[in-house]
């Protein structure tokens, strides 16, 4: 779906911060980058970035299996 957000450079620097974390953590450090940033997001939860790694680990596994 589409997105966006205020200010985009913290966006991005929040994105960044997620690298080098569990992904299973990976919602919780974006959404505190997010506020540590003050970056405001439209279209997009913290939570749904916890859906897309649990769907993208489970496809791993179906593909290793």
């Amino acid at each position: 779906g589409d997105f966006f957000a205020h200010p985009e450079d913290g966006f991005e620097a929040a994105e960044s911060a997620i690298v080098g974390n569990a992904p299973a953590d990976a919602g919780s450090v974006f959404q505190r980058e997010l506020e540590a940033r003050d970056v405001t997001l439209f279209g997009l939860l913290s939570g749904d970035i916890d859906d897309a790694v649990a769907a993208i680990l489970a496809e791993a596994d179906k593909r290793k299996g």
